[in-house]
């Protein structure tokens, strides 16, 4: 398997977003992005202090535009029922418990986030399949659009 470690976050002047390693001191964390100078392809390394709230791991996975799917992205899914459409939002969860990512719904997220009873949510938990992921369109992240997932 070729799997990347990649992490991006908000820069903490600009808000803009940064992608790179992950640099974790006592005092500060960083983005650690490496460029290359076009004319001579000479890697530089740039340190950028970044906004610790909005660290998002790359899961090593696509979306179906090639899109790179980060922990916090989300995407949606929406049913007709006898009363009109139905959207439901998956979110990107890193599952400490068992070292993995996983799309949960919004009201999995939350139950997630609150619970204390971690065995029964667990069990009835999915993972993320690449195969999966290349059907779905990701539409945001929990950082821009906090909004969207609101219960």
């Amino acid at each position: 398997m070729n799997r990347k470690s990649k992490f991006r976050a908000k820069r903490l002047n600009s808000k803009e977003w940064v992608y790179g390693n992950l640099v974790d001191t006592h005092h500060f964390k960083y983005i650690l992005c490496v460029s290359f100078i076009p004319a001579k392809t000479l890697p530089t390394e740039e340190f950028i202090e970044i906004d610790p709230n909005t660290i998002q791991e790359f899961t090593n996975h696509f979306d179906i535009d090639g899109k790179e799917i980060y922990e916090g992205d989300f995407y949606r899914e929406e049913n007709g029922t006898e009363r009109g459409d139905e959207r439901t939002y998956f979110v990107c969860v890193f599952l400490k418990e068992l070292s993995r990512f996983a799309w949960l719904s919004a009201e999995e997220k939350f139950e997630y986030e609150t619970t204390s009873d971690m065995e029964d949510f667990l069990d009835t938990e999915m993972g993320m399949i690449e195969k999966y992921c290349k059907l779905i369109k990701v539409i945001g992240n929990v950082i821009d659009n906090p909004h969207k997932l609101e219960l």
